[in-house]
């Protein structure tokens, strides 16, 4: 997902939760209702898609390699077993049968490979009684390992095929998707505009929550949700940020919240606390000069007393475009 799909996403959770604290004014009609269910669907699909995209290469190619290196490394053992058996035997056939390095195993195309660790591991069990081959530490609980790992490994060959088919599906499907809520967001312009008359505050306040804020290619979004009389501390983004950066605080409630940083997981702010009113946003600044390595937790304390409060925080690298009031947090040591 590009990151100016990321802000009209960030905008229209603004929009959704602005319309839930104004839901009287709206939600006896049916059809306003029954949009603004088809978009929070249509956004909760993206974001499923979105965690689809999000894949780690490296992650799916060590975990391959790592099953393949078990795999090769529990074959050669055998192997090695086994010519040593057949030369005691003095059998130069099956010698020749399982006369092979590691290389062999390691170093040949995925299907390949796994066929050759199968036909070793096919050799050994055909050997009877397998207390023959005790002595050269070949075991019933040994092959079954063996095998195992020969077939964990063949499983995982297609993984990242599947995955990368997987992404390249979800991405196409996003494009189309966007299209679709976008959409969907016109006629939801066109039935709040309709109240112009009966509900210009309603409506002047939508379209502040509808503007979309570039927040730039480095920021992160977190939403939750303050529950009522439960003013206990949150903390986010732990080690995420660092002098010169930006956090825009957004209250979508209806009191007030205290924001800050502090140095303890789930404290309140260690630095000077800053008030962010109800329904309203600040973007707060670290200064450039600060030193923060003690204080790597943004920390929200709730007041709400009467009712849960929503509450986004968008971290920005650098400072945030977003055209809310800005306000230097102080208190940090240089």
């Amino acid at each position: 997902m590009t990151y100016k799909q990321d802000n009209l996403l960030a905008m229209l959770d603004d929009v959704i939760a602005y319309l839930a604290v104004y839901h009287a004014i709206w939600d006896t009609n049916d059809t306003m209702t029954a949009l603004v269910d088809a978009i929070e669907a249509k956004i909760d699909e993206i974001r499923e898609k979105e965690g689809i995209q999000i894949i780690s290469w490296k992650g799916t190619t060590t975990t391959k390699n790592k099953y393949w290196d078990i795999a090769a490394d529990s074959t050669e053992q055998i192997c090695e077993g086994l010519k040593s058996f057949y030369l005691s035997k003095k059998d130069a056939t099956g010698f020749d049968n399982v006369n092979y390095p590691l290389s062999y195993f390691k170093y040949a195309k995925k299907e390949l490979a796994v066929s050759r660790m199968k036909a070793v591991n096919t050799i050994a069990t055909g050997i009877t009684p397998i207390t023959l081959l005790e002595d050269y530490h070949i075991t019933t609980p040994i092959l079954t390992a063996q095998l195992n790992a020969v077939t964990t490994f063949a499983n995982s060959l297609e993984v990242k095929r599947e995955k990368v088919i997987e992404k390249a599906t979800a991405t196409t499907n996003i494009s189309e998707d966007f299209i679709e809520l976008k959409d969907l967001v016109k006629q939801l312009d066109g039935m709040v505009h309709s109240m112009i008359l009966t509900n210009k505050d309603f409506v002047t306040g939508y379209d502040k929550a509808r503007i979309i804020i570039d927040h730039g290619k480095g920021h992160k979004t977190v939403k939750f949700i303050l529950i009522k009389s439960k003013n206990f501390a949150q903390t986010f983004f732990e080690g995420k940020f660092k002098a010169g950066d930006s956090i825009l605080i957004r209250n979508h409630g209806l009191e007030d919240i205290i924001a800050g940083l502090t140095g303890i997981m789930n404290t309140a702010p260690s630095t000077n606390a800053i008030t962010i009113a109800a329904n309203s946003q600040l973007l707060l600044l670290i200064p450039k000069d600060a030193n923060i390595v003690s204080l790597p937790f943004i920390s929200i304390v709730g007041q709400n007393k009467f009712a849960d409060v929503k509450v986004t925080i968008i971290l920005s690298k650098g400072v945030s475009k977003s055209k809310a009031t800005k306000v230097t947090i102080t208190g940090i040591p240089s």
